[in-house]
């Protein structure tokens, strides 16, 4: 028994869990860290999206428009909350924008926001482009020298995330705090919301 790996989830679903929050969180990180401790399946969209398309999802946007992107994003987000089994979807910050995949999430997964307040999310991003761990979103002019740049972009994504099952607030909280909440939540749902 050396090398034994039980592929098995060590928790069970009733329906995916889906995962977003604004750019700068890590949003991906929490999601892999979760999925590593709980057995459970985990795809990143914009990844996804990736591959299927060939190229980054900056290349994508360049060459082919954000009207394409959201096109893919649409398509493929409708066949992995049809898959089973359920697992962890990771979504891109701006993914609950479009009215039909935030209806089609909120029906068909449990949805759980990683909330941060506007300064916050500046100051992540900030951290990011001093270490040179950012990306640059592709519909986002970077760098980020002060809170108005973001504003606009911050703002446009409040309405969706609001809507969601959970929220999880990143403030003052390391990646594992915000995993320990996610398992405690995967565990007991109705005692999580409370």
């Amino acid at each position: 028994m050396h090398d034994y790996y039980d592929p098995y989830a060590l928790v069970t679903l009733d329906r995916h869990i889906v995962i977003t929050s604004y750019i700068g969180a890590e949003t991906r990180q929490v999601g892999f860290q979760l999925a590593a401790l709980t057995g459970l399946g985990v795809t990143d969209l914009d990844r996804k999206i990736e591959h299927h398309a060939g190229r980054s999802i900056q290349e994508l946007i360049w060459a082919e428009g954000e009207w394409r992107y959201r096109q893919l994003e649409r398509k493929h987000l409708t066949r992995l909350l049809a898959a089973r089994p359920w697992s962890i979807l990771s979504l891109g910050d701006g993914a609950l924008i479009d009215d039909s995949i935030r209806q089609q999430v909120l029906a068909q997964a449990q949805l759980v926001v990683l909330d941060l307040d506007l300064p916050n999310c500046y100051w992540r991003l900030k951290a990011q482009q001093e270490d040179r761990q950012l990306d640059w979103h592709p519909l986002y002019p970077g760098p980020v020298e002060r809170f108005e740049q973001i504003r606009p972009f911050y703002e446009q994504r409040q309405p969706g995330f609001a809507e969601g099952h959970h929220h999880i607030e990143l403030r003052g909280k390391g990646r594992h705090e915000v995993v320990r909440q996610l398992i405690e939540l995967i565990a007991d749902p109705v005692a999580a919301s409370n």
